[in-house]
């Protein structure tokens, strides 16, 4: 509970109650707090890691966990086909992990066939072996529209599935377990669905799990470890699944996590040495102080003791330019952006802002694809150091107009909106700024027709698959409201290939959306990329092995003790 300033809203007084707090009533000029009771606490063994956040997580099944609850997912889940503990870009590869193989499709590209791996069991209490029928039971499972699973797309393709949601068959029929062959059988070629696979969405369960409502949250798992207890708004323990024989790390013998630890607490108890990690973030202005002290270039990384990381995250920063409006139209004048604007000046802003914003800015960059996105290149096209007028000016040609340019009202949009008006100055292009809070921004700039010429948008994918990227510039799926191209590119010819692409596999797929990615940043550039993302992580002085995975972020797994040799 934290007393406040009235005039200031300054924080006057915390008082840590040692329980999440049930009811509040004020009464006679006092603040009456009811609390739950406090959880045990856990045992203490030479290798428990405390970590902290700050908000609960919404749930911790997996077939409705959301960030955060992912990066505990991916320390406790089994998949057919996963993501490995590596960093980009071997982590962005499909690999086997209850599967003995990452299939190639058959039948057209329609049908996949997994050999299912022995020796994969439940944690306790279930201690059941992982079979080819786990995997069908826990597919129809996320599908199961009493669930309302955010993964159900990801099985919408299979065949039967209409059938299956809507009642008239009693499971998927195009979903087949026999012996420890497991078939699944699309209506249409997906070459996406392998990494829908290894982003979770079939993270296995035992096959008696009910899909009921809100999910459960302490379901038996089949990775390294599992939920050994969760005390809403209070505390997470997981502990090393013992029945695991799989290929993870799990250095751990238990993760404790303290749920409702503010980032300044939580800054301050890293530093002590009483947590090891805080899992949703750190104060924004935390970031250069630790970097300068325990960075990548300070002087504890240099005698092997850095605690504080920079990593590459699967997301860009970007500014959308409005093929749909007159201004650009003109693909000459977009181009002429993308060499007008400073992509380290903007890159920088990001920066200053990083710690707690969610489009954290890394380095300068100039491709739609995150460097962790699979099949990604850096064609080099556009300047990363500073702008190239002398090629914009050629570009742009003589120029006399205003851009109307959406911003939020908050850091960074804003400072990086002043810098982009500055850079296109000198091509004859007048900025003119119109602020909105942030949910009104989006609202606005989704909407077709809205009279914005320029945005600036961040997005970071939940998947490494080169199709999340390229199809938000697809001008066929642009509608009256709720769009996500919001460059309102509406190329056919583009569109078509995009299509044709979306039913490759395998290395050609990889091969033909790199392709498809440089001649729509060459010759068509609908937008300038300006900043990849990048993950700020800061570990007390104990912990090791870190490890940034791409999609999942810092790998729980993959962490050990200094102090134990682990």
């Amino acid at each position: 509970v934290m007393r406040l300033d009235p005039r200031s809203g300054a924080v006057t007084k915390t008082i840590h109650l040692g329980g999440s707090p049930t009811a509040l009533v004020s009464a006679a000029g006092r603040v009456w707090v009811t609390v739950a009771p406090a959880p045990p606490p856990p045992p203490v063994t030479p290798g428990t890691a405390h970590f902290t956040m700050q908000d609960d997580f919404s749930s911790l099944d997996p077939a409705l966990a959301q960030v955060p609850s992912t990066v505990v997912m991916y320390a406790t889940c089994a998949n057919l086909v996963t993501y490995p503990d590596k960093p980009a870009p071997a982590g962005s590869q499909i690999v086997p992990e209850v599967a003995e193989a990452v299939p190639t499709p058959t039948d057209g590209g329609r049908m996949y066939t997994f050999t299912i791996r022995s020796g994969f069991r439940f944690s306790p209490s279930s201690n059941e072996a992982v079979t080819a029928q786990t995997f069908k039971a826990t597919i129809e499972r996320v599908a199961n529209p009493r669930l309302s699973s955010p993964f159900a797309y990801a099985f919408s393709g299979v065949a039967g599935y209409h059938n299956y949601v809507t009642g008239k068959a009693p499971g998927l029929s195009g979903v087949v377990a026999r012996g420890d062959t497991l078939t699944i059988t699309l209506s249409q070629p997906d070459g996406s669905f392998l990494a829908n696979l290894a982003g979770g969405a079939a993270c296995a369960v035992p096959p008696s799990t009910p899909a009921v409502p809100g999910g459960l949250n302490t379901i038996p798992s089949a990775g390294p470890y599992y939920i050994a207890s969760y005390s809403p708004r209070q505390q997470l323990i997981l502990r090393r699944n013992p029945n695991y024989r799989g290929d993870r790390p799990h250095h751990l013998d238990q993760m404790v996590f303290t749920i409702g630890t503010d980032s300044a607490r939580a800054l301050a108890e890293i530093k002590a040495g009483t947590a090891d990690y805080a899992v949703d973030g750190l104060p924004r202005d935390a970031g250069p102080g630790l970097e300068s002290q325990y960075g990548p270039d300070s002087k504890a990384a240099r005698s092997g003791h850095q605690r504080y990381f920079i990593s590459p995250a699967n997301g860009v920063r970007i500014l959308h330019m409005n093929a749909s409006r007159p201004l650009f139209s003109n693909v000459r004048l977009r181009r002429a952006v993308n060499y007008a604007i400073d992509r380290s000046a903007l890159a920088a802003q990001g920066q200053r802002f990083a710690e707690a914003n969610p489009f954290n800015a890394g380095s300068p960059a100039d491709s739609y694809m995150a460097p962790a996105t699979a099949g990604a290149a850096d064609f080099h096209l556009y300047p990363l150091a500073g702008p190239d007028l002398r090629r914009a000016r050629q570009l742009a040609g003589n120029v006399h107009a205003t851009a109307i340019m959406y911003t939020p009202d908050v850091a960074p949009w804003l400072q990086e909106a002043q810098i982009i008006g500055r850079d296109l100055q000198p091509l004859g292009i007048d900025v003119q700024l119109k602020e909105f809070p942030l949910d009104e921004f989006f609202d606005r700039i989704s909407h077709r027709g809205e009279p914005f010429d320029l945005a600036v948008d961040g997005w970071y994918s939940n998947t490494t698959d080169p199709a999340a990227t390229l199809e938000i510039f697809d001008g066929s799926t642009i509608s009256a409201d709720d769009n996500g191209d919001f460059s309102y590119l509406n190329d056919s010819a583009f569109d078509r290939q995009l299509h044709a692409a979306a039913a490759l596999s395998g290395a050609r797929r990889y091969s033909t959306y790199r392709q498809l990615d440089l001649e729509l940043e060459r010759d068509l550039a609908p937008a300038a990329a300006f900043a990849t993302n990048a993950s700020r992580d800061f570990f007390s002085a104990r912990m090791g092995c870190q490890l940034y995975q791409p999609l999942y972020g810092i790998d729980l797994a993959a962490l050990c003790l200094r102090s134990t040799g682990s």
